[in-house]
């Protein structure tokens, strides 16, 4: 099996994964959390600390920010490749194009073509 493989999350590694992202550190908890046994979790955990995605105080890594995207106070837009000017420029593009339907039916209104 090559290394591209063995890095990717299972479904209950992924599910274990995001448990720990939204702050749960007790292994206990994120097995009731996930619906499975403790057992269970604390050998997803351990997996999950090989495959260099959280550290051993069940902290998450660069690594799963990435791979999920997460947006947090860390974590901009701009960390996973977004240009925000490129977003900035849809939305301005969208409002403008909005603007000018609303211009155009008003004028048809205004001069009595509708309505």
């Amino acid at each position: 099996m090559n290394g591209y493989m063995s890095d990717m999350l299972s479904e209950m590694e992924e599910l274990v994964l995001k448990v720990i992202m939204l702050g749960e550190k007790r292994t206990s908890r994120i097995a009731k959390k996930c619906n499975i046994s403790e057992f269970l979790a604390e050998k997803i955990v351990e997996r999950l600390i090989d495959k260099g995605y959280i550290n051993y105080e069940l902290e998450p890594l660069e690594k799963a920010y990435r791979e999920f995207k997460w947006i947090d106070r860390r974590h901009g837009f701009g960390y996973y490749g977004e240009d925000i000017r490129k977003i900035i420029i849809m939305v301005a593009d969208v409002a403008v194009v909005i603007a000018a339907i609303i211009f155009i039916g008003s004028l048809l209104y205004f001069l009595g073509i509708t309505g």
